[in-house]
């Protein structure tokens, strides 16, 4: 059984009973507070409007259609400039129209940067066979935007996976701190990662602390404010009495609770924990705003 899983009667059921309130301002801190949290968000949120505007509008016909689609030669209505542009060009649309196979009149839009047909022009059109209206004219895009476009895909993913796995991270700490123990550990190793925040090193810190069983066991680490976690001789984790290999500092948690001496949290204002919200809430409901009036 998890740890995480009906947590408090876990505890209590083999012989722990700790058990703390966590309070709503704290939770939030700890989910959204940190660095990694904040910015994880603000890479989502705003990749997702490059993935809107660009990927929405990639053209993936050349996925579908080839040398062996259907073809016919189609008419050009009229010629338009759009709004945007590719490699500083400015990106025309082609109204087209075209009699398909089973003599049903079609008709299209293709794009080009490139030299424009006049109306009243023929061009050749390639069309999906069992769907004639999805159309191109040789040579051209089906939509605004090439394929390579998908390259802005790499910002939302890189601030989900900074969303989720400080996410994971929180969600854990906040399990220790209602009902993991306390205790004390001592500073025995610092290395360097690969990690750089703010022109600071990312440190692998490992504290070792006596659990209550008696052994010794090792808890980590990982940030750049390595001065939050060597200001004191020992500094104060919570850990899982049944695991404790599963600990976590506490000067390491965004908001970085104070302790009082009869094991509860001193007070946190919820104001104070408003500011952290700013960036996810306009993410969540910026996106979820738009697909609701996409999908509607």
């Amino acid at each position: 059984m998890d740890y995480n899983q009906d947590s408090g009667n876990y505890y209590q059921n083999y012989g722990y009973s700790t058990s703390r309130e966590v309070s709503l301002a704290l939770s939030l801190k700890v989910l959204f507070g940190s660095l990694i949290a904040q910015m994880g968000w603000f890479f989502f949120g705003f990749g997702m409007i490059f993935v809107i505007v660009f990927v929405g509008n990639a053209d993936f016909s050349g996925f579908y259609l080839d040398a062996n689609s259907p073809t016919a030669i189609g008419t050009v209505s009229g010629v338009e400039a759009t709004n945007s542009s590719v490699n500083k060009r400015r990106v025309y649309a082609i109204n087209y129209q075209f009699t398909d196979s089973q003599g049903k009149i079609q008709q299209g839009t293709s794009y080009t940067t490139g030299s424009l047909p006049n109306t009243g022009d023929q061009v050749k059109v390639q069309y999906l066979a069992s769907k004639p209206s999805y159309s191109r004219i040789e040579g051209l895009s089906q939509s605004t935007f090439p394929i390579f476009v998908l390259f802005v895909l790499i910002f939302p993913i890189i601030g989900l996976a900074f969303v989720l796995s400080h996410t994971v991270f929180a969600i854990k700490a906040l399990q220790l701190l209602k009902n993991g123990q306390i205790a004390r550990g001592r500073l025995i190793k610092s290395e360097p990662t690969n990690t750089r925040i703010n022109e600071q090193t990312v440190m692998k810190m490992t504290f070792e602390f006596v659990a209550q069983d008696g052994q010794r066991y090792e808890a980590i680490a990982k940030t750049h404010l390595v001065h939050l976690l060597t200001d004191e001789r020992e500094e104060m984790l919570f850990y899982n009495p049944l695991r404790p290999q599963n600990a976590v500092l506490k000067d390491n948690l965004p908001g970085h609770p104070q302790v009082n001496p009869d094991g509860t949290f001193a007070p946190l204002s919820l104001a104070g924990a408003m500011p952290y919200l700013i960036i996810p809430g306009i993410t969540i409901v910026g996106l979820g705003w738009y697909f609701w009036a996409v999908w509607r």
